[in-house]
């Protein structure tokens, strides 16, 4: 993680708008390897008390622009510091599971 803290909205656990302070972004995509600042795309609360928040961001490097997820927890300054970062997996290598497609499940333009 970058050590450039930020602000951002956020969609707190009850529905309800509001601007956190973040401590840093991830420097480094997760589903490519490569460094680089990532979009900063949507925020919202997974906890009732709103101590932890998911961060969605995307890969700045054309070759990849995959999207990925922060973890971030509420630290004693009122700041969410990061606690994990990772990649979504789809298809069928995707922690053992079928694709979607192969199943009978959503299929584009379908």
């Amino acid at each position: 993680m970058t050590a450039t803290a930020f602000v951002h909205l956020v969609q707190l656990f009850r529905g309800t708008g509001a601007v956190l302070r973040f401590s840093g972004a991830p420097n480094e995509c997760p589903a490519c390897g490569r460094q680089g600042e990532p979009r900063r795309l949507v925020a919202h609360s997974t906890s009732p008390d709103d101590e932890m928040v998911e961060f969605a961001f995307q890969c700045p490097r054309a070759p990849c622009r995959r999207l990925f997820v922060g973890e971030y927890g509420r630290a004693a300054g009122g700041a969410y510091q990061p606690l994990a970062v990772a990649a979504p997996s789809f298809g069928t290598e995707a922690a053992g599971h079928a694709s979607p497609w192969q199943v009978g499940g959503w299929r584009p333009g379908a």
